[in-house]
């Protein structure tokens, strides 16, 4: 994705959002980009592409240098449009992937310029619900995603629109944009910790023996999701109580550490504040979330429950159409 210096308007009409996707298809046929799905809005775009040629970097430099070249010649200006490189992520886990095809689609929904994504006509979701749409737009996956999801033997256009009504959760919304701005490289998602409570909490025990010296990693879920989880269990049963703590300690407060920090990718500033302690207290209150996993079972199951119910929501693995 990238977007505008300042905030100000990347496009201000059709005609610079067809450059754009002109652009984007000059690409395509240049063998350096495959475009699996693309929302243009007023002040910013996404893409999710495929790069054959491994040539992201180039492909995208020539876009915003040749879009900036057309955008300052039509306004008689000069200087810089986007407010520097472009931030991207690589994809490989399939569920990810579901996700970010949904966030790009939902893009217009969210500001309220459109109900249905097949309603912007900037968007990729438009032309899929249609029978024919722009040719450099490379409609295999998401075809076949779609009717997976759909359980249909075959994909027609009607199939994006029924789809597309099922809009994100407030988890999902977020996961992109924080993963984007994460200078982390592995994924989590990629070593299957969404697939069973087993590969979750073998994943959390490595990252509690290595503690400090673990690697940075992709966030997996937002503070929020973790957070109203945390709230409704915590409320459900107030009581709850691990053997081997004294009575004034809260588990509560040791699972929301453990959580927070595993799965949101909270640094210790952060989850100082949002435990309401220091950046000291909350490395204290993880070491303790990390002794009771490695040594209480009840606690390591709910700590597997959690966490993968966290998952499961941010990525809607849960949900049985699209």
């Amino acid at each position: 994705m990238n977007r505008a210096l300042g905030r100000r308007s990347l496009f201000d009409g059709a005609l610079d959002y067809r450059r754009l996707l002109a652009l984007l298809a000059r690409e395509v046929r240049r063998g350096r980009l495959e475009v699996h799905a693309y929302c243009l809005m007023r002040t910013h775009f996404h893409l999710l592409i495929r790069s054959p040629a491994g040539a992201v970097a180039q492909a995208m430099r020539d876009l915003g240098r040749d879009y900036t070249v057309y955008f300052n010649r039509r306004r008689g200006r000069d200087g810089p449009i986007f407010r520097g490189r472009f931030r991207s992520k690589r994809i490989r886990a399939q569920t990810y992937r579901r996700t970010v095809l949904r966030y790009v689609d939902d893009n217009p929904v969210g500001t309220a310029l459109v109900g249905n994504p097949v309603e912007y006509p900037w968007g990729s979701a438009q032309a899929y619900a249609r029978r024919r749409g722009p040719p450099w737009l490379t409609r295999g996956w998401v075809e076949l995603e779609i009717a997976r999801r759909l359980r249909v033997p075959f994909f027609e256009p009607g199939h994006y629109s029924l789809a597309a009504r099922v809009r994100l959760g407030p988890g999902s919304q977020a996961i992109p944009d924080l993963r984007l701005a994460s200078r982390a490289r592995r994924d989590p998602l990629d070593e299957g910790v969404h697939r069973s409570p087993a590969h979750l909490l073998r994943w959390l025990d490595e990252r509690a023996r290595l503690a400090d010296g673990a690697p940075p990693v992709l966030p997996l879920v937002p503070s929020a999701t973790l957070d109203r989880l945390l709230t409704q269990a915590s409320r459900r049963e107030p009581l709850w109580a691990v053997p081997s703590l004294g009575r004034r300690s809260d588990p509560w407060l040791l699972l929301a550490a453990g959580l927070h920090r595993d799965l949101a990718m909270a640094t210790w500033s952060e989850l100082g504040r949002r435990l309401r302690r220091s950046a000291s207290g909350a490395h204290l209150l993880y070491g303790r979330h990390a002794e009771l996993l490695a040594t209480e079972d009840g606690y390591r199951c709910r700590v597997a429950d959690l966490g993968r119910r966290a998952i499961r929501i941010t990525f809607a693995v849960d949900e049985p159409r699209w």
